[in-house]
């Protein structure tokens, strides 16, 4: 009895140290498919040293990039959203794309503790970042149709200490309330159904209900990651 007892306390035990892995689990209610693209009129035309051979796959990274896909998942609380895989190729225009795309990265948004964490699964492991950048949004009155929906123009900016801003073109739909996104937006007044960073392309293919709870939606854990920023955390 009392090996069954010890066994059993241990389980729990287990059982607790693993669920206490995570800050939030819960079930997705909806997944967005998006495609990514190379806008070609971004490029900058300063390509004239580059060899020829390297200048062609380059070519060929961006006809890679127009053909991958990245995934959203997300409810009321929080949403997780997993860029294109790589390829896991030693050739060059793989790598070029893979680089692009920002491949095998996955972000968490805990919404109601207001944490982002980013996983970085490239070159193996996986290595998790809280993201503590300053992100400032300026919502635009130009407003286009997307994918059928009506959305409006955002531009965003994140800033981090030491560093350029990052400027990104965001177009989100007021009609969807969820202040998520592609990659590490969020934050604004509806779901972004296109994201424009450089000349990388991320829009909307397929927005689906998801209604038997069969996608799992789980958020690590954040107390001891370390910051984005590599400033020193105050608990």
């Amino acid at each position: 009895m009392k090996i069954v007892a010890l066994c059993l306390l241990m389980s729990l035990s287990s059982f607790s140290w693993v669920f206490g892995q995570y800050s939030y689990s819960g079930k997705a209610q909806y997944k967005v498919t998006y495609n990514y693209s190379v806008d070609r009129s971004e490029l900058k035309d300063d390509n004239k040293n580059i060899p020829s051979n390297i200048q062609n796959d380059i070519r060929e990274a961006h006809r890679l990039v127009d053909k991958m896909t990245g995934k959203l998942i997300f409810n009321n609380v929080a949403s997780i959203y997993h860029s294109p895989r790589s390829i896991n190729s030693d050739n060059m225009v793989d790598i070029i794309a893979s680089g692009a795309v920002r491949s095998d990265h996955t972000y968490y948004h805990n919404r109601t503790k207001k944490v982002f964490i980013i996983e970085n699964r490239a070159f193996g492991g996986a290595r998790r970042s809280l993201d503590d950048r300053e992100m400032i949004w300026n919502i635009l009155p130009e407003k286009a149709i997307i994918n059928g929906i009506e959305c409006q123009k955002a531009e965003g900016i994140f800033k981090t200490p030491g560093f350029t801003d990052t400027v990104v073109e965001v177009w989100f739909a007021p009609d969807i309330p969820f202040p998520y996104g592609p990659t590490n937006a969020y934050g604004l007044p509806g779901l972004i159904l296109k994201y424009k960073w450089g000349f990388l392309e991320i829009e909307v293919n397929k927005i689906k209900r998801i209604t038997d709870g069969s996608v799992e939606l789980i958020i690590p854990d954040f107390g001891d990651i370390p910051l984005l920023s590599g400033s020193v955390r105050e608990n």
